[in-house]
Protein backbone atom coordinates (compact mmCIF):
# COMPACT_ATOMS: atom_id res chain seq x y z
CA UNK A 1 0.00 0.00 0.00
CA UNK A 2 0.88 3.67 -0.21
CA UNK A 3 1.62 4.10 3.51
CA UNK A 4 4.03 1.16 3.75
CA UNK A 5 5.73 2.12 0.48
CA UNK A 6 6.29 5.69 1.73
CA UNK A 7 7.71 4.42 5.04
CA UNK A 8 10.05 2.01 3.28
CA UNK A 9 11.23 4.65 0.81
CA UNK A 10 11.86 7.20 3.60
CA UNK A 11 14.08 4.69 5.42
CA UNK A 12 16.46 4.66 2.42
CA UNK A 13 16.10 8.01 0.66
CA UNK A 14 14.26 11.33 0.72
CA UNK A 15 13.62 14.23 -1.68
CA UNK A 16 11.09 17.07 -1.77
CA UNK A 17 7.80 15.69 -3.08
CA UNK A 18 8.68 12.05 -2.29
CA UNK A 19 5.21 11.34 -0.82
CA UNK A 20 3.41 12.87 -3.80
CA UNK A 21 5.62 11.00 -6.28
CA UNK A 22 4.93 7.66 -4.56
CA UNK A 23 1.18 8.39 -4.48
CA UNK A 24 1.18 9.14 -8.22
CA UNK A 25 3.25 6.04 -8.99
CA UNK A 26 0.88 3.73 -7.09
CA UNK A 27 -2.30 5.39 -8.41
CA UNK A 28 -1.05 4.87 -12.00
CA UNK A 29 0.21 1.31 -11.44
CA UNK A 30 -2.32 -1.12 -12.95
CA UNK A 31 -1.10 -4.22 -11.01
CA UNK A 32 -1.22 -2.18 -7.76
CA UNK A 33 -4.82 -1.16 -8.47
CA UNK A 34 -5.86 -4.73 -9.28
CA UNK A 35 -4.43 -5.99 -5.97
CA UNK A 36 -6.02 -3.21 -3.90
CA UNK A 37 -8.82 -4.56 -1.69
CA UNK A 38 -12.32 -3.57 -2.76
CA UNK A 39 -14.42 -1.65 -0.26
CA UNK A 40 -16.96 -3.73 1.60
CA UNK A 41 -20.29 -3.76 -0.22
CA UNK A 42 -23.34 -2.75 1.73
CA UNK A 43 -26.36 -4.96 1.56
CA UNK A 44 -29.47 -3.66 -0.12
CA UNK A 45 -32.61 -3.29 1.91
CA UNK A 46 -35.80 -3.95 0.00
CA UNK A 47 -39.02 -2.11 0.65
CA UNK A 48 -42.01 -4.11 1.77
CA UNK A 49 -44.26 -4.27 -1.30
CA UNK A 50 -47.29 -2.03 -1.09
CA UNK A 51 -50.58 -3.87 -1.46
CA UNK A 52 -52.29 -1.61 -3.98
CA UNK A 53 -51.64 0.86 -6.75
CA UNK A 54 -51.04 4.45 -5.65
CA UNK A 55 -50.68 3.58 -1.98
CA UNK A 56 -46.99 4.50 -1.57
CA UNK A 57 -44.99 6.75 -3.88
CA UNK A 58 -41.28 7.55 -3.89
CA UNK A 59 -40.23 11.06 -4.92
CA UNK A 60 -36.91 12.77 -5.62
CA UNK A 61 -35.28 15.40 -7.80
CA UNK A 62 -32.69 14.54 -10.46
CA UNK A 63 -30.34 16.91 -12.22
CA UNK A 64 -29.31 19.36 -13.25
CA UNK A 65 -29.38 18.07 -16.81
CA UNK A 66 -29.00 20.81 -19.44
CA UNK A 67 -29.89 23.38 -16.75
CA UNK A 68 -33.13 21.61 -15.81
CA UNK A 69 -34.15 19.50 -12.83
CA UNK A 70 -36.68 16.69 -12.85
CA UNK A 71 -39.13 15.78 -10.12
CA UNK A 72 -39.47 12.00 -10.39
CA UNK A 73 -42.42 10.23 -8.80
CA UNK A 74 -42.65 6.41 -8.80
CA UNK A 75 -45.60 4.32 -7.62
CA UNK A 76 -44.14 1.48 -5.57
CA UNK A 77 -46.73 -1.11 -6.65
CA UNK A 78 -47.05 -0.58 -10.40
CA UNK A 79 -43.67 1.15 -10.97
CA UNK A 80 -45.61 3.85 -12.87
CA UNK A 81 -43.42 6.95 -13.27
CA UNK A 82 -44.32 10.63 -13.58
CA UNK A 83 -41.58 13.16 -14.38
CA UNK A 84 -41.89 16.95 -14.17
CA UNK A 85 -39.29 19.28 -15.70
CA UNK A 86 -38.37 22.46 -13.81
CA UNK A 87 -35.73 25.14 -13.39
CA UNK A 88 -36.31 25.32 -9.63
CA UNK A 89 -36.29 22.81 -6.80
CA UNK A 90 -38.78 24.30 -4.37
CA UNK A 91 -41.44 23.18 -1.96
CA UNK A 92 -44.05 25.21 -3.87
CA UNK A 93 -43.24 23.43 -7.17
CA UNK A 94 -43.28 20.03 -5.45
CA UNK A 95 -46.65 20.65 -3.81
CA UNK A 96 -48.15 21.98 -7.05
CA UNK A 97 -47.12 18.87 -8.99
CA UNK A 98 -48.28 16.51 -6.23
CA UNK A 99 -51.67 18.28 -6.19
CA UNK A 100 -51.92 17.78 -9.97
CA UNK A 101 -51.21 14.07 -9.59
CA UNK A 102 -53.56 13.66 -6.63
CA UNK A 103 -56.35 15.31 -8.64
CA UNK A 104 -55.84 12.70 -11.40
CA UNK A 105 -55.13 9.56 -9.37
CA UNK A 106 -56.30 10.30 -5.81
CA UNK A 107 -54.37 10.72 -2.56
CA UNK A 108 -51.65 8.31 -1.50
CA UNK A 109 -51.16 6.84 1.95
CA UNK A 110 -47.39 7.32 2.09
CA UNK A 111 -44.70 9.42 0.42
CA UNK A 112 -41.05 8.34 0.64
CA UNK A 113 -38.38 10.97 0.03
CA UNK A 114 -34.87 11.93 1.03
CA UNK A 115 -34.10 14.76 3.44
CA UNK A 116 -34.09 17.49 0.78
CA UNK A 117 -35.20 20.91 2.00
CA UNK A 118 -38.25 20.89 -0.24
CA UNK A 119 -39.42 17.65 1.43
CA UNK A 120 -38.65 18.63 5.03
CA UNK A 121 -39.89 22.23 4.98
CA UNK A 122 -42.72 23.39 7.22
CA UNK A 123 -44.99 24.00 4.19
CA UNK A 124 -44.45 20.47 2.86
CA UNK A 125 -45.07 18.90 6.27
CA UNK A 126 -48.26 20.96 6.61
CA UNK A 127 -49.39 19.83 3.12
CA UNK A 128 -48.87 16.20 4.14
CA UNK A 129 -50.68 16.67 7.45
CA UNK A 130 -53.69 18.35 5.82
CA UNK A 131 -53.98 15.48 3.34
CA UNK A 132 -53.42 12.71 5.89
CA UNK A 133 -50.29 11.44 4.15
CA UNK A 134 -47.58 9.56 6.07
CA UNK A 135 -44.02 10.70 5.25
CA UNK A 136 -41.02 8.37 5.38
CA UNK A 137 -37.54 9.84 5.08
CA UNK A 138 -34.68 7.74 3.72
CA UNK A 139 -31.35 7.87 5.50
CA UNK A 140 -28.91 8.97 2.80
CA UNK A 141 -25.83 8.52 5.03
CA UNK A 142 -26.39 4.78 5.39
CA UNK A 143 -27.64 4.46 1.80
CA UNK A 144 -30.52 2.30 2.94
CA UNK A 145 -34.03 3.15 3.84
CA UNK A 146 -34.51 4.18 7.40
CA UNK A 147 -38.23 4.16 7.87
CA UNK A 148 -38.86 7.11 10.13
CA UNK A 149 -42.48 8.13 10.04
CA UNK A 150 -43.07 11.76 10.85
Amino acid sequence: GIVKTKALARSYIWWPGLDKDIENLIKNCLPCQKLQPSPEKSSLMSWTPSGTVWSRIHIDFAGPINNFYFLIVVDSFSKFVEVFKTKEITTAFTITKLREMFSRYGLVDTIVSDNGRQFTSHDFQEFLLLNGINHILTDTHLQMANQKAL
